[in-house]
């Protein structure tokens, strides 16, 4: 998930702290990768339980 999370911390600094110039189509495109983002992730995010060892559990299921 952090691997994801690289380009909206990429444009954040660079629109907050370096306040470079953002288009409209720059903005969207990050739009679009943030809700991926929470698309993709939203089973971790929104869960509330540890995911940690679900392959597992997932694992020994399957056999």
């Amino acid at each position: 998930m952090l691997l994801n999370i690289n380009p909206i911390i990429a444009f954040a600094l660079a629109n907050v702290v370096y306040h470079e110039h953002i288009s409209l189509l720059q903005f969207t495109a990050y739009c679009i990768i943030f809700l991926a983002v929470v698309v993709f992730n939203a089973h971790y995010v929104f869960k509330g339980k540890p995911v940690v060892g679900s392959w597992e559990r997932e694992l020994k299921k399957a056999r």
